[in-house]
Parts: structure tokens; C-alpha cells; sequence
């Protein structure tokens, strides 16, 4: 069917309206306090206690939030075929005996699959969902909503649509309209995780310096006991026993698939990452305003040398390897991020640090063996697959510097986050391994949507305007947008993606960094498709030659980037063999 050169094309914001209409995305708004004290039920006209006004003359809320129904987008995925099949092929996979993959791995979800998610089969589906309050890959998270930040009262209100909406699925379910036919989907949430400070909101606790999932916070530090106390009840979180802590019952308590303290998980970016190795870091360089017995303290001159160290390493680094930076801790510690950390302790710890440390204290003190056990039970605890072997380690290598800081180092730095160590076995036992159900994914959203919302006067209707703007795009791209296929690789060679490539023909000091497999046809110079040489070449983003790694020159302040892209041309003759 031809098209007509002189239709003009839709306005964007026509073509916004169009597009919301074919894909039905459609929010739900709800009045909220100006104060952000609550947010209100359909239809009412209920005042805050704020006595703030809460209507405009004409009658319209001063303020609204938008809420974009869990059950249309989770339909939408369900529609898709790839997507469908996917789900249903990671539902019916069975990891190892005794390896841990992902939350399906996790007792959690072997105690509930055979009442909340039996018999499953392609025309009747049972949907285990995560709510993050701070996913996975960008394209398997859905946001529903964003709750106003400065919000004084109860989260619960806001979060009361989707708690509904998931009461229903769980119950009833939906029906989805797919190609071969209506599939019958029931939806659990298994998992409702963030911050600490988010947590703390979700659970009703008075104070995260005192939170213990366990044990008993009885003041600003909680060191513990020896031994494990014994966990929280389920009744402690439903309002029952409202003590040590918890004011009232915790909300997500009416679900079904409600299991407990393990519900609110452990997040290893914010726990790992952003709290106890920023705080080993300052017991290490001693940044307190008095004087502590940390028993791991390096001099100033130490810590200076572990920064430059870092700094002038970076640069040879193939930074494939970590999600994180590199950088000067001793200088640029307030720059580092949670993925930082994370690096700090994988890499920099066992290292540059505990050279410092054996050289300070000697190889066989009771803090450089503690200092090491802390390393070897987080690294443990951050990798995809766990076996019990990794259990065992990770329980007893954390339980050594639990003794460590309990006994040696004064009380006031031990918080709250070392004591959560302790509980990373036990929820890696029922959850499965911690990165599999981490924010970082989430906390790429949250950057995403601080970029795009702008707006000062009416934020909140700019979220909205912005998450509607990004769910068309991810439905348009399922619907119209094929995804590259990767050509396997007949020749018994390195995978894709590897860190480096040594170039062949004898000469073992060329490397190619942070390469993959592309082709000829990939690139403008179409003079280059009619010459004799193979189209399936190499391309990667450095090039290490004899001691001198190669980037780009022509952005020299692009070039201190670790993913800078090396673009190389090279002179030949014109018509030669």
C-alpha cells in the first residue's frame, strides 16, 4: 500500500495521544495532600489532618499522583510471545541440586510453589513479582509509580493502589488475550526490598539505627551476641507482638505470599556497597573526630599511597571486568558510588590494603585474617551461583569478623550494617544469591527518571508525563522493534566479550581490550564491502602495545574515561594485494 508524500506528520503530542491509546496506557490519578502527608482513595473528599486545602476554585485537586495499573503493563509482557515463552521456560528450569541461581533456587520459593504456584502450564501462569522501593534487566522492570520524596506520612497510603491491585491478582488473577488464545495469570509478590531507610518505612520501624531483622535493637549500636539469636516471628510484622521496634503491622502482611522478615531481603548495593565498605574505609584511614580502637588504622602516608596506587593502575585495567570505577579513595572517598565500593573490597582490599595492613600489623594478626575473612564471605555472597560449599564459607567467614569487631573494636563502630552480615547466609538460603534480586537495575531507573523530570511547579505531573512516555516506548519496541540476532561463531576461538584478545602471528604484546566480533557491514566506508578481506572482524575500545595502552586522542578529556572507544585508520595503497 503506497503513502502519500504530502500527509503531513502527527504533531508529537498527537502522536503521544495516538500511541497511549494503541498500547492503553492509561494512569490512574489520585489526589494527594499538597503536603504530601497521604494520598487520598477514588472519589474522596476526605480533609488531611494538616488542615492544608487540598482543592482548587474550580474543584480539582491541588495535587494528584499518577498511577499506571501493575496488571495492564504485566499484560502487555504476557502478550508478547518471546517474552511469554521466556517466562514460562524460567519457571519450568530446575538450577543443580544444592545451586543457587536466582530467588526460584531459594527455600522461599520451593515452601510456596506448591500452593501459590502449582500446575504451571502456557494457558495458566503463576507470576512471582519483586517492588522495589528505592529489578533486573531494564527491560523486565515496570514502573508503576513515583511516590513524592518529601512525603510526611504514611507510605503505605501511596502504596495502597498497587497493594490492592496485587490482593486482586493473587486471588483472582487476569485474563490475557494473546494470539493462540486467553492465558489465565495469577500474580505473588515474593520480595519487597530497598535502602535501609526504605525498609524501615515498609516495616513501621522506629529507628534503622536499632533494626535487626533477628535479633533485638536496644540502642544506637547492637553488637549481638556470639551466637545467632533467634529470627523475628511473622507475627511481629502483622501487628501482634508490636515491639522492638515495629509499631504496627506492616501492610504487605495480608498477601499470601507474605514469608516474614526474608519478604524485605537484603540489598547488596546499599548494605555491601554504599555502608559497610564506606565504613571500613574510615576505620582503615582513621576519618573519625575521636579516637577509636579499630584495630585496622594505617597511617596517612599508607592511605595515600593505596589512593595514588589506585590511580595510576586504572589506566591498565580492562574495565569489562567491573561495573565500578576505579579511583582515589584516599582523596576522592565522597565521589565513590556503591558499585565503587564494591570494587574497592573485590579488588583493592585484598591487595593494596592488605599489603598496608601485614606491613602495619604483620601477616598473622588477629585483624588481617578478620579483615580477610569480611572479604572472602561478601565476594562469596556476590556471585550468581552459589553452592552449599559457598554457604558454609560465607556463614563462617562473616562469623569471624563478627567475633573480631564484637571483641576488638570499640563498640561504636559496630552498627547496624555489620550486624546485617550475619544474615546474608540465611537469606541467601531462602532468597538465593544476593545479586540477584539487587537494586542496582533499580537505582539505573531512579537516575534515568532524576534526568528527564525537570519540571519544579507541578513535578508530579512531569513523572507522570515521563513514565508514560517511557512505557510507550518500551511497548512500541516489543510490538515493532526486532532484536539483533548474534551470529554464532563457527571457529573454535575466544567468546564475545572477553577482556582482551591477543593479536595473532606470534607477537604477544598487541592486545586488544574490551573487544567483540562485528562486521564490515557495520561501518559507512561502503569502498571497503568490495575488497578481498573478511568482512568478520574484531573491534574493541583499547589497544595495549609494549607497556602503552592506546585511546583516544582526539577527545583527549574522553580519553580518562574507561569505555572510550578507539577508532584506528590505517594508510594503504590504493590497488594493492
Amino acid at each position: 500500500m503506497g503513502v502519500s508524500e504530502n500527509v503531513p506528520l502527527y504533531s508529537p503530542a498527537k502522536s503521544e495521544a495516538r500511541l497511549e491509546c494503541m498500547f492503553n496506557v492509561k494512569e490512574t490519578k489520585y489526589r494527594i495532600c499538597p503536603k504530601h502527608c497521604r494520598l487520598f482513595p477514588m472519589n474522596s473528599t476526605d480533609p488531611c489532618k494538616c488542615n492544608a486545602s487540598q482543592f482548587k476554585q474550580n474543584g480539582n485537586p491541588i495535587e494528584t499522583m499518577s498511577y499506571f495499573p501493575l496488571s495492564r503493563q504485566l499484560a502487555m509482557f504476557i502478550a508478547n510471545t518471546d517474552i511469554r515463552e521466556s517466562i514460562y521456560e524460567k519457571i519450568n528450569y530446575e538450577a543443580d541440586p544444592g545451586m543457587l541461581t536466582d530467588i526460584f533456587d531459594g527455600s522461599i520459593y520451593q515452601k510456596l510453589k506448591p500452593t501459590l504456584f502449582p500446575n504451571q502450564s502456557p494457558t495458566n501462569i503463576d507470576l512471582a513479582v519483586s517492588l522495589f522501593v528505592d529489578g533486573y534487566k531494564a527491560q523486565n522492570m515496570i514502573q508503576v509509580a513515583i511516590i513524592p520524596a518529601d512525603h510526611t506520612g504514611n507510605i503505605y497510603s501511596f502504596l495502597r493502589p498497587l497493594i490492592n491491585e496485587l490482593c486482586v491478582l493473587e486471588d483472582a488473577g487476569m485474563i490475557v488475550d494473546c494470539a493462540g488464545g486467553p492465558i489465565n495469570v495469577k500474580v505473588h509478590c515474593l520480595l519487597a526490598s530497598g535502602d535501609i531507610i526504605g525498609v524501615q518505612e515498609l516495616i513501621h520501624h522506629s529507628g534503622f539505627r536499632e533494626i535487626s531483622p533477628a535479633g533485638r535493637g536496644y540502642g544506637r549500636y547492637y553488637t549481638g551476641t556470639i551466637e545467632m539469636s533467634t529470627p523475628r516471628t511473622d507475627e511481629e510484622f502483622k501487628g501482634d507482638e508490636n515491639e522492638f521496634g515495629i509499631n504496627k503491622a506492616t501492610d504487605f502482611a495480608q498477601l499470601k505470599s507474605f514469608h516474614g522478615y526474608s519478604f524485605f531481603g537484603l540489598d547488596e548495593l546499599h548494605l555491601i556497597g554504599a555502608n559497610v565498605m564506606k565504613r571500613i574505609w574510615q576505620m582503615v584511614s582513621g576519618d573519625f573526630a575521636t579516637d577509636v580502637n579499630t584495630t585496622i588504622l594505617l597511617p596517612k602516608q599508607a592511605c595515600s599511597a593505596i589512593g595514588s596506587a589506585i590511580t595510576e593502575s586504572s589506566a591498565t585495567i580492562p574495565s569489562a571486568i567491573f561495573e565500578g570505577s576505579f579511583r582515589d579513595v584516599y582523596k576522592k572517598a565522597g565521589l565513590m558510588r556503591s558499585v565503587d565500593w564494591i570494587v574497592f573490597l573485590q579488588a583493592v582490599v585484598p591487595t593494596l590494603v592488605f599489603e598496608r595492613l601485614v606491613e602495619e600489623y604483620t601477616s598473622s594478626a588477629e585483624q588481617v585474617d578478620a579483615i580477610m575473612s569480611l572479604v572472602i564471605g561478601c565476594t562469596l555472597a556476590l556471585q550468581w551461583n552459589i553452592d552449599q560449599d559457598d554457604l558454609v564459607k560465607i556463614n563462617t567467614n562473616l562469623h569471624t569478623w563478627h567475633l573480631h569487631m564484637k571483641n576488638r573494636v570499640s563498640t561504636n563502630m559496630y552498627n547496624v550494617n555489620f550486624h546485617y552480615l550475619r544474615h546474608i547466609h540465611d537469606i541467601c538460603l531462602k532468597l538465593g544469591p544476593l545479586r540477584s534480586y539487587s537494586t542496582r537495575s533499580a537505582e539505573r531507573a531512579i537516575g534515568f527518571f532524576k534526568k528527564h523530570i525537570k519540571q519544579r511547579v507541578l513535578p508530579g505531573s512531569n513523572a507522570a508525563n515521563i513514565i508514560k512516555r517511557h512505557l510507550i516506548t518500551r511497548a512500541y519496541h516489543r510490538m515493532y522493534v526486532e532484536e539483533e540476532a548474534v551470529e554464532e561463531v563457527e571457529e573454535d576461538e575466544e567468546e564475545d566479550g572477553n577482556d582482551q584478545y591477543t593479536i595473532p602471528d606470534g607477537n604477544q604484546e598487541l592486545e586488544l581490550w574490551d573487544w567483540h566480533h562485528a562486521t564490515l557491514d557495520m561501518y559507512s566506508n561502503n569502498r571497503v564491502l568490495t575488497s578481498m578481506l573478511d568482512t568478520r572482524i574484531r573491534v574493541g575500545k583499547r589497544l595495549f602495545k609494549t607497556d602503552t595502552v592506546f585511546r583516544c586522542k582526539e577527545y583527549p578529556g574522553m580519553a580518562r574515561k574507561l569505555d572510550t572507544l578507539v577508532k584506528l585508520r590505517l594508510p594503504i595503497r590504493g590497488r594493492s594485494n
